[in-house]
């Protein structure tokens, strides 16, 4: 039996249709004001939804996991805690708080790229968001902080 080369193109375009609304959405990040990081940089930050199913029929957005890619030119052994917030009217409201070390090896070694993977960040409106990294000294000074946007929309539903 001859295979068809129609099916598997057929199977690769409805493949790029559904998985759409599972794509990860690149954002635009800044560092927040009077954090510098001295000993390495963030790469990027990127955002997927992750979806709760209602009974209404509709998918709502209820958490995101943002993915935070950076690096580091120095050995750090002090990461203490990864903070994600949401700022309204220029206040933190903490969202989620993460061990580092439960996010990749630490201590970190020197020349090393990271990717925090941030799962199931409470996701609340459009607007700017925070991730900060503390180190695990007595005063929990800033290793570094990012802000960016962010602005999901649940993808619509198609109905038979």
């Amino acid at each position: 039996m001859a295979m068809s080369y129609v099916q598997p193109l057929l199977f690769l375009l409805a493949s790029f249709f559904f998985l759409r609304a599972f794509r990860a959405h690149e954002i635009d990040v800044d560092t927040c004001s009077g954090t510098s990081f001295p000993y390495g940089y963030i790469n990027s930050v990127d955002v997927s939804e992750e979806f709760n199913s209602v009974g209404s029929g509709t998918k709502d957005i209820d958490t995101v996991m943002v993915r935070v890619f950076g690096y580091t030119s120095i050995k750090r052994s002090n990461w203490g805690l990864v903070e994600v917030f949401r700022k309204i009217d220029n206040k933190d409201s903490l969202l989620k708080s993460y061990n580092p070390c439960e996010l990749i090896s630490c201590p970190v070694k020197p020349d090393t790229y990271f990717t925090f993977h941030l799962s199931k960040v409470p996701y609340t409106t459009p607007g700017k968001y925070v991730v900060r990294l503390l180190d695990s000294g007595e005063e929990r000074s800033t290793v570094f902080c990012v802000e960016f946007d962010m602005s999901l929309k649940a993808p619509a539903l198609v109905s038979a």
